[in-house]
């Protein structure tokens, strides 16, 4: 189940303006990566005034999951420790949910047990502990993102700002840089979702210079702009000896974004072509610096790891959708399946129905092709209008266990027991094609009636 998020309305305490922004309810490592990095960096629960640039911590909760360290978490923020009874029914309806939108081969024991904390600190060591960092290597993120903090605070006075780095220059490596990035364009992010006031752009500018600054006045800088000249060298030439060449500019720690414009950029074979260019090369350096030989083996072993990695994770998205996709062709009734897995339609799904109808236009298949234009059609339609709150609340009943899953859905959604809630009921009972269906949605409609 990918990432979820509430819009959240704000009003700022600092200059009493009002905004809208988002704040997750569910966040899933495996479908958005950015997140781990957002909550290492304790900036996951911080909104930022659009409008003054003012820090606002959110007390709400949220539930965190990596299948792949097989850890579930439910974040309960001290603030609303006297309420947890209450976020016990959101904390289990967003475990069903995921448990719901997992093939069985992935519904494991640890989706059952989740751990529970009451603060970010605790929510890091556990996320850090499963990823095998020691305590003392907590403690340096920690440092790294205190630093961070002075670093945005200090924006717009540029004596603070060479302050703060001369005081941590040396923590200033090339990982410290890279999450910098990474907090950057998520504020961009932010910004960029609400009509922004031309104080906050002064501001979001601000905290850009502060990044320029570093990159014009340190030695991490220089490190850095080498870095974004060799990317732009390697996508704009097609020599594999020029790209292998401009791999001595990259730092190793930024293998993992080096892979994924190569593997946009390069086929299969191309890569393959490149490597042995990189392999010829690290044989030649050898002869002259062993020492610089050996970093570009290093160099070496990152890439392809996360070169795997990324093609991996790649095909694991294509067969995601190619099997959301199959689900959809094969279900009798298309709007209500596409209603059904709404949140999960995304560019996966896109790419997946692409190749689809490629596929069925050069096989001549009809019948694919008549089916994949239904499901376009029938999702843009679906998506074009807001869906009425007691309707998803049908389609859930229609797949509740009887008697305790109805009985439950009701009870949970009492709000959504509207008039036209029961005028739809009376429509199923009539057009029910047997009567095991007229008697379910009748038994639905006494069970409402006695809680409306």
């Amino acid at each position: 189940m990918k990432s979820l998020a509430a819009p959240l309305e704000v009003t700022c305490p600092q200059c009493g303006k009002k905004f809208t922004t988002s704040y997750p309810l569910y966040l899933d490592v495996e479908s958005d990566p950015n997140t781990k990095t957002l909550i290492l960096s304790s900036s996951i629960t911080i909104i930022r005034c659009p409008y003054c640039g003012a820090k606002i911590k959110a007390n709400l909760p949220f539930v965190y999951h990596d299948r792949e360290k097989e850890l579930l978490i439910d974040y309960v923020p001290e603030a609303l420790i006297s309420q947890k009874n209450e976020l016990d029914h959101f904390f289990g309806e967003t475990t069903r949910m995921l448990m719901d939108s997992l093939p069985p081969s992935q519904r494991k024991g640890y989706l059952l047990r989740p751990k529970e904390v009451f603060s970010l600190e605790s929510l890091r060591r556990e996320i850090l502990h499963a990823d095998g960092v020691s305590d003392e290597e907590i403690e340096e993120q920690k440092e790294d993102a205190r630093i961070m903090e002075e670093l945005f605070d200090a924006r717009g006075n540029e004596e603070k700002v060479r302050e703060t780095v001369e005081k941590n220059e040396e923590r200033l490596t090339p990982e410290f840089m890279r999450l910098f990035e990474i907090l950057l364009l998520t504020t961009q992010e932010n910004a960029k979702k609400n009509e922004i006031s031309e104080e906050g752009r002064k501001d979001l500018e601000s905290f850009q210079a502060v990044h320029q600054w570093i990159l014009d006045n340190t030695e991490i800088g220089k490190v850095i702009k080498e870095k974004d000249q060799a990317f732009e060298d390697i996508s704009a030439t097609d020599d594999y000896s020029e790209m292998a060449e401009a791999v001595d500019r990259i730092p190793v720690e930024f293998m993992d974004m080096l892979a994924v414009i190569l593997f946009q950029k390069l086929t299969d074979d191309e890569f393959e072509e490149f490597t042995a260019a990189f392999a010829k090369r690290i044989v030649e350096t050898d002869k002259k610096d062993p020492a610089k030989a050996e970093l570009l083996r290093k160099k070496r072993n990152a890439l392809l790891g996360a070169f795997r990695q990324f093609e991996e994770d790649t095909r694991k998205d294509l067969r995601a959708g190619v099997e959301l996709l199959d689900e959809i062709m094969s279900a009798p009734d298309t709007e209500r399946a596409i209603m059904q897995h709404a949140s999960e339609i995304d560019e996966r799904f896109i790419e997946a129905w692409d190749q689809a109808i490629g596929h069925a236009i050069a096989s001549r298949n009809k019948k694919a092709y008549d089916k994949l234009i239904q499901i376009k059609e029938t999702y843009a339609n679906v998506t074009e209008e807001s869906v009425p709150p007691y309707m998803l609340l049908l389609y859930r009943l229609a797949d509740a266990s009887y008697p305790e899953g109805v009985q439950r859905a009701l009870e949970e959604n009492k709000d959504d027991i509207t008039p036209q809630f029961f005028e739809m009921l009376k429509k199923l009972r009539e057009e029910a094609k047997d009567e095991e269906k007229k008697k379910f949605w009748g038994d639905v409609y006494a069970m409402a009636a006695l809680m409306a």
